[in-house]
């Protein structure tokens, strides 16, 4: 065994491990602040129209832009310390300056504060929180009982993971498996008609899809945009299952493999799925691009402020989870 001397560690509990390798627990922490720095960070670039004409022929320049960092009907509608906890890239400082805290539970503790803050802000604001869901849909995520469901699947298969990749008993690390990966398998493969239409909650994201697939023009094929956007749709949507199989059925098998990365493997299977949003974004915003009236400006635009909203609001909602798993970490050393 290493001795204390040969390792450096942000913060005293394990904050490093193996040398100079990050451990799990600093690693999201790291990821995450840097979501919500961005969340503020990406511009929303907003087209000015075409300059005046040149005097000395008819053409113009190029169109301008304007760059803000507005949030748009999205604020709180309260100035001062309320906008910063929740917009500002101030989360995201607090996040990183708490990676070198030099106790070994006053990390996860302070991470708990900052990560449910904004989540009582948003219980507080109703509007806010019909907004967001109204622009889930762009992201992938409707406000239906299916997506309810795979959040669920998805938060459990972080903590089993958490727990997995951790010098945690054997015996409870089985347990934990065998039960995070039930939500993951009822919306996998459990047929719930009176819950799900189609009878699986996958399914109905599928129909949706197919539904919206783009019809044949008069000259019999269908927009060349508009066809990819949807191959890319559904590329997503086969990650997302994909992703969610492999993540069940490593929890299900860790009985056998607990100490062969099954922990890693299971977390990569949830970055993967919560990934997939990036892809419903750039299939949506390039389907009207077949159109000749379509301005490139309005593609730029729309493109840059989806993204920036699914930085901060993604990075919002993890900040809780990495701070569980941090604390799981820290409890019982990771491997």
């Amino acid at each position: 065994m290493q001795s204390v001397e040969h390792v450096i560690p942000l913060g005293v509990g394990g904050g490093y491990s193996g040398g100079l390798r990050a451990s799990g627990g600093t690693s999201l922490i790291v990821i995450v602040a840097l979501m919500q720095i961005l969340g503020f960070a990406i511009p929303v670039v907003t087209p000015t129209g075409a300059a005046p004409v040149i005097a000395a022929g008819s053409e113009t320049t190029p169109p301008a832009y304007e760059f803000e960092w507005t949030y748009g009907d999205f604020s709180l509608g309260s100035p001062g310390l309320l906008e910063w906890a929740f917009y500002l890239p101030a989360m995201g400082a607090a996040s990183l300056i708490a990676v070198f805290l030099p106790t070994r539970f006053l990390r996860p503790v302070v991470l708990l504060a900052i990560g449910t803050a904004p989540l009582v802000l948003l219980y507080q604001h109703p509007e806010i929180q019909a907004r967001l869901l109204e622009r889930a849909s762009m992201f992938g995520w409707n406000a239906d009982n299916a997506t309810a469901l795979k959040c669920i699947a998805l938060l459990s298969l972080a903590i089993a993971a958490a727990i997995i990749a951790t010098n945690a008993p054997k015996g409870m690390a089985i347990g934990v498996g065998l039960v995070a990966a039930a939500p993951a398998v009822v919306y996998l493969g459990a047929p719930v008609p009176s819950k799900f239409p189609g009878g699986f909650a996958w399914k109905q994201r599928f129909e949706e899809l197919m539904s919206s697939r783009p019809v044949e023009t008069v000259a019999g094929e269908a927009a060349w945009s508009e066809v990819w956007g949807n191959y890319i749709l559904l590329g997503a949507l086969g990650v997302e299952l994909l992703a969610l199989g492999v993540g069940a059925l490593t929890c299900l098998l860790v009985f056998r493999y607990a100490g062969s990365g099954a922990g890693r493997r299971i977390g990569w299977s949830v970055a993967a799925v919560l990934g997939t949003p990036v892809l419903f974004i750039v299939g949506l915003a390039i389907q009207p691009l077949h159109d000749v009236s379509f301005e490139v400006p309005v593609f730029v635009s729309d493109l840059a402020v989806n993204l920036k909203m699914l930085m901060a609001t993604m990075s919002i909602v993890l900040l809780l989870p990495v701070a569980v798993i941090d604390l799981i970490g820290r409890t019982f050393g990771w491997r």
